[in-house]
């Protein structure tokens, strides 16, 4: 004789595995919101003063105001170290690392930002080589046609001193532009602002300046000499968040114009 399951017996186990589901369904779901609720409650540090250690006292002031951080602000690790990647940015900055120290108050921190700043002189040298599948004269490199190798010996010699609150003035010499001398504004407005403006020409024995421009000005592909050549340019960089930055440049030349070369190829014709 076979076992037949009453009707009362059916409903009790079709109740049971429906509560089954619905309190595993209610578990996921408690479990999906306290993980989301996890993600949101990001640690947050309030930071009572911001210090700079390895670095002059002009150029710690420069590093703080580059962080677009504030004394009495509350900031995730993760905007900590969005700041101190913008001040390894910075051209006379070598390296740069943050650390949390216990404030005087509860709940708050000291911020203290170890930079390896560059040196007053600086000096740069290298040597590039280059192998193309056919000829493509971009510089004043010197070119084998044949191999269609090009070698380039770039440098640059030069010093940077911090002046005023904020500033920076350098003075260089350059194998392509020759000598330049400019100027950096930096937090301007005490809004993070930075304005530079600089100036270069080449010196009397050398020849010319060679340059390619944008293909918006010049699409024919080519670059020009310029004989007693001089640069002037500016720039101007506005932070609009922490992770963003509006930067407007602009820059003229000018000089004797003393020959165009063709980048696909070595002919050249001499203008008039």
């Amino acid at each position: 004789m076979g076992f037949a399951p009453d009707e009362d017996m059916i409903m009790m186990v079709t109740a049971g595995s429906r509560g089954i589901r619905r309190a595993f369904i209610g578990f996921f779901l408690l479990w999906m919101a306290l993980a989301v609720r996890a993600e949101d409650e990001v640690a947050r540090f309030q930071l009572e003063k911001i210090t700079v250690t390895g670095a002059r006292e002009a150029a710690g002031r420069i590093v703080a105001a580059e962080t677009l951080l504030r004394a009495g602000e509350s900031y995730g690790e993760a905007e900590l170290a969005q700041a101190v990647a913008r001040v390894q940015r910075l051209p006379f900055v070598l390296a740069a690392e943050f650390s949390l120290r216990k404030g005087g108050a509860r709940g708050t921190y000291e911020l203290v930002i170890e930079v390896e700043e560059a040196r007053r002189f600086f000096f740069d040298h290298t040597v590039r080589g280059t192998w193309l599948a056919q000829p493509l004269d971009l510089d004043d490199s010197v070119t084998f046609d044949e191999e269609s190798v090009a070698v380039s010996l770039p440098g640059l010699i030069g010093l940077r001193r911090f002046i005023g609150r904020s500033g920076v003035v350098f003075a260089g010499l350059d194998s392509a532009e020759g000598l330049q001398l400019g100027f950096t504004r930096y937090d301007l407005f005490g809004r993070g602002v930075v304005v530079s403006a600089g100036v270069s020409g080449l010196l009397a024995d050398i020849c010319c300046a060679e340059e390619v421009l944008p293909f918006s000005l010049d699409p024919s592909f080519v670059s020009w000499t310029w004989e007693d050549a001089a640069r002037y340019s500016v720039e101007l960089g506005v932070p609009l968040n922490r992770t963003d930055a509006l930067r407007l440049g602009a820059s003229r030349r000018t000089g004797e114009g003393g020959s165009r070369r063709e980048l696909f190829g070595t002919r050249f014709r001499f203008l008039d």
